[in-house]
C-alpha cells in the first residue's frame, strides 16, 4: 500500500531495493496498491522501484492477471468452483436476526473495499450490533436519510464508520457533511477511517465536517468496543488482553523490529532490512 503510517510505500520499496543491492539479492517483485489510481501516480511508482501497479479496491481478475504475468499461470492453484454471490450495495438487518437482539445498536459501515466491510461487520455482529453497509458515500447518505425519515424507527442508525477515500465518488469528508445536513442526523456520531495521517490538519478537517474522531485502519475489536460504549452505550464482550490491539499481522515479528515512537519516522532503518531477511524464511497465515 502506498499510504501507511510511519513508513509509506515509497520509503518501504526504497529500503528493500537498497538491501537487495547491498546483499546482491534477486529483486523481489513489488506491486503498488493505492486508491490514487491516476496516470501520474502509476508512472511515479514504476519509476521509483515498483514493478506493477494496481488500483484499490483490488479486483480478483486484475490481481490474478498480475500474478500470472509475474509468476506464470503454472504457479497458480486450480480454481475452486464458483458459488453464486448475492450482489448488494447495503443490507439492513432486522431484530428478527438471531445475531441482532432487540434493542441492539445499529452501525453503518461505509467503505469501498468489500474485505474491510466484511472485517468490521464480523466484529460488530459478534458484539451484538445490527450492521448496515454502503460501498460509497452516496449510498451511505441515502441510507441515513431513509433511516431518519421514519421518526418511529426503532432501528435508526446510531453510529457511522466511514472510510475517507472512496473513489470515484464523494470522499469521507463530503459524506459526513451531507449526513449532518439530514434532518435529525446532526448529532449522529461519524468516525473516519484512513490509512493516512490521523492527527493535525487531517483531524481538524474531519472534525470540521462533523466527525467525532479519525482513526487508523484497520480497526481492531477493542477500538470498536470503545467507540460503541462511548457513542451508543453498547458494551461489547470482554476482550482478552491479547486481543487489545489485534491485527492481521505477525506481531512477534513486528515486535522485533524496534520501531520508534516518533511520529511518521522510523528510528531504525534496518527494520525493513531485518524484515526482508526474516520474512523470506517465514510462512504467514491470515485468519
Amino acid at each position: 500500500d502506498l499510504h501507511m503510517p510511519l513508513c509509506d510505500g515509497f520509503q518501504c520499496v526504497e529500503m528493500i531495493r537498497e538491501w537487495e543491492e547491498k546483499h546482491n539479492s534477486t529483486p523481489l517483485k513489488i506491486c503498488a496498491v493505492t486508491a490514487d489510481a491516476d496516470k501520474d501516480t502509476e508512472e511515479k511508482c514504476l519509476s521509483e522501484g515498483f514493478d506493477e501497479f494496481l488500483p484499490k479496491p483490488l479486483r480478483k481478475n486484475a490481481l490474478r492477471d498480475m500474478i500470472v504475468k509475474i509468476c506464470g499461470e503454472d504457479r497458480l492453484c486450480p480454481e475452486k468452483p464458483k458459488k453464486p454471490l448475492e450482489s448488494i450495495v447495503f443490507k439492513t438487518p432486522t431484530t428478527g436476526d438471531a445475531l441482532a437482539p432487540a434493542g441492539a445498536s445499529h452501525v453503518l459501515v461505509v467503505d469501498d473495499a468489500p474485505t474491510m466491510r466484511l472485517l468490521l461487520r464480523t466484529f460488530l455482529v459478534g458484539m451484538g450490533c445490527i450492521v448496515s453497509e454502503a460501498s460509497s458515500g452516496e449510498s451511505a447518505v441515502e441510507l441515513v436519510r431513509k433511516s431518519f425519515a421514519d421518526k418511529g424507527n426503532s432501528e435508526r442508525i446510531e453510529m457511522v464508520l466511514c472510510d475517507m477515500r472512496m473513489p470515484p465518488g464523494i470522499n469521507g469528508i463530503e459524506t459526513a457533511r451531507l449526513i449532518k445536513q439530514i434532518s435529525g442526523a446532526s448529532e449522529l456520531p461519524i468516525i473516519g477511517m484512513t490509512a493516512d495521517d490521523v492527527e493535525g490538519a487531517a483531524l481538524e478537517e474531519a472534525k470540521g465536517a462533523g466527525m467525532v474522531s479519525l482513526v487508523s485502519k484497520p480497526l481492531g475489536r477493542a477500538a470498536l468496543a470503545r467507540f460503541l460504549a462511548d457513542h451508543t452505550g453498547t458494551v461489547g464482550p470482554t476482550l482478552k488482553e491479547k486481543d487489545e490491539d489485534q491485527t492481521l499481522l505477525d506481531q512477534s515479528l513486528l515486535g522485533r523490529q524496534k520501531w520508534s515512537g516518533k511520529k511518521d519516522q522510523i528510528s531504525n532503518r534496518n527494520a525493513s532490512m531485518n524484515f526482508c531477511q526474516e520474512g523470506s524464511r517465514r510462512d504467514y497465515e491470515v485468519p
